[in-house]
């Protein structure tokens, strides 16, 4: 019985591993079955909720350093602050010069066919920085590959 549970804690534990620390993997090209969740500004163009994304080498490549702009595309007036990818690891963040400022957050993951992606928006500047507003929340972006383009 001692060694069914330590054999099983073991490979529980080799299972949860964390993305930053694993051997980086490219993206592999392709297409993609992309879907956003949340209430929240992050949306494709379309409005739609899930949406088929071709993702070329080159998109592939950089999807890791910039994962907003190969799937929910440029918003006006914003920048992004990029964080170099550790291991499988995403994050950074764009940051919006409006009327009521804006900060979408974002940390996630990606396999050589899949990505998750989760963060935050907050609108508004100093201590109302916090104060929810319509569009503000939590969203997803998962990515899973579904074919060749």
């Amino acid at each position: 019985m001692k060694k069914t549970i330590v054999a099983a804690t073991i490979l529980v534990a080799g299972c949860s591993s964390d993305p930053a620390t694993e051997a980086p993997v490219t993206l592999e090209a392709g297409l993609y079955e992309v879907t956003v969740g949340g209430g929240t500004l992050v949306e494709f163009k379309s409005g739609k909720r899930t949406e088929q994304i071709c993702f070329w080498s080159a998109d592939a490549v950089t999807f890791p350093t910039n994962p907003l702009v190969h799937t929910i595309g440029e918003w006006d007036n914003c920048t992004s602050q990029l964080d170099d990818p550790r291991g499988n690891a995403i994050s950074g963040a764009r940051l919006c010069d409006r009327k009521a400022p804006m900060k979408v957050a974002y940390s996630g993951s990606h396999t050589t066919n899949s990505f998750d992606i989760r963060g935050t928006v907050t609108q508004g500047s100093g201590e109302g920085g916090g104060v929810m507003r319509l569009g503000s929340g939590d969203f997803a972006i998962v990515g899973k590959r579904v074919g060749n383009c």
